[in-house]
């Protein structure tokens, strides 16, 4: 699973239904995490820039309480990325 035609394509990962450990961040990194509105134990929400455009990935499934906060709107994380353009 290494074509050469992959090596110039520009990949942004996100937590599947089967990523919920820790186990997730030692592969990955993904920029401005923000756990703040609620995560998984693989990470929270997070943004980036890339060629003028804005990316945001919002976790959808949370870990209910007490362990996480539950679903907590994301529209506070979306407000704070949209003010940084």
């Amino acid at each position: 699973m290494s074509p050469v035609q992959l090596l110039g394509l520009p990949v942004a990962q996100t937590v599947g239904n089967h990523d919920n450990s820790a186990n997730y961040l030692g592969h990955y990194n993904p920029p401005n995490l923000d756990n703040d509105k609620g995560s998984t134990y693989a990470g929270g929400d997070y943004w980036y820039e890339y060629k003028n455009v804005l990316f945001i990935r919002v976790v959808m499934r949370r870990i209910p309480p007490p362990l996480g906060m539950g679903r907590k709107p994301h529209a506070p994380f979306r407000q704070y990325c949209f003010a940084l353009l």
